[in-house]
């Protein structure tokens, strides 16, 4: 995995942390993601090796989620702060 497009984009994402901006770099959004995903499986299937309480997770349930839906919401405070 190449955690510098990683890093680079969360320091991106941290300057323009606006929906505008995000929409504008969504396919990088998405490349890092994958890549995140895929680095985070190998992990997964890398420690179910000696720690059998972790088969079955996938990688969605072991990230947060970069933004909140916050269209229906009455608390529209970020997701992560």
């Amino acid at each position: 995995m190449n955690f510098q497009n990683t890093f680079t984009f969360l320091k991106k994402l941290k300057e323009h942390n606006t929906k505008e901006w995000f929409d504008e770099n969504r396919k990088e959004y998405e490349s890092v993601k994958k890549d995140f995903n895929s680095y985070i499986r190998q992990l997964l299937a890398d420690i179910q090796i000696w720690d059998k309480d972790i088969m079955g997770l996938e990688p969605k349930d072991c990230i947060f989620r970069i933004n909140r839906d916050i269209r229906f919401s009455k608390d529209k405070s970020p997701y992560k702060t």
